[in-house]
């Protein structure tokens, strides 16, 4: 089975509130050093450090959770350390992978609201994406991208329907393409 698991991000403000001082506590408590290194190089806008943090934290959390029902131990969320392949899919590593346990296979979506994790055992892969319903601006570029396939698809909508036909094709692209870890790579005409 596939474990799922969601967390709503805390407001922008308060992650800045006081200097930032609770992000950079909720990075120090979950990363591990690499992963803090790699936080702080990140840069950016809060809103990317958030999303990226809260990505992470959701996906930390999932894992701990699936590996505690499988072995009934709890690990910290800084033993679980989140690498990316090649292709930028990530996965999990940490001391326990392999001694304790076979990391799971894993697939991550998130933006500054929300992210959801999914995770299934090492051999299963998984695809997730989410999309908010209203943000698209110019759901025509989005459109542009799609096979002539699914372009009839969409072609006789309008206003919300054609928002929501397009996210939900867009979404099964991105899942699909997370599923065998290579993303979308600029193709999204490759998965139809």
């Amino acid at each position: 089975g596939v474990l799922l698991w969601e967390i709503e991000s805390f407001s922008e403000q308060f992650f800045t509130q006081s200097g930032g001082v609770f992000m950079k506590i909720l990075a120090h408590a979950l990363l591990d050093l690499e992963e803090r290194e790699q936080w702080y190089a990140e840069g950016g806008s809060v809103r990317h450090q958030q999303a990226w943090l809260m990505g992470r934290f959701c996906l930390k959390e999932a894992a701990r959770n699936w590996i505690f029902q499988q072995t009934g131990e709890l690990l910290y969320p800084s033993e679980i350390i989140i690498r990316h392949n090649d292709a930028g899919a990530p996965y999990l590593d940490g001391w326990w992978n392999g001694p304790m346990i076979q990391a799971p296979e894993v697939s991550l979506t998130h933006d500054r609201y929300r992210a959801i994790a999914a995770i299934s055992e090492a051999g299963q892969f998984v695809g997730i994406d989410v999309e908010r319903i209203g943000r698209l601006q110019k759901p025509e570029h989005v459109v542009e991208s799609f096979t002539a396939k699914e372009r009839v698809l969409v072609g006789n909508l309008a206003g919300a329907e054609l928002q929501e036909a397009i996210l939900r094709i867009w979404c099964a692209k991105e899942a699909a393409a997370k599923y065998y870890g290579i993303g979308l790579q600029g193709e999204p005409a490759l998965f139809e």
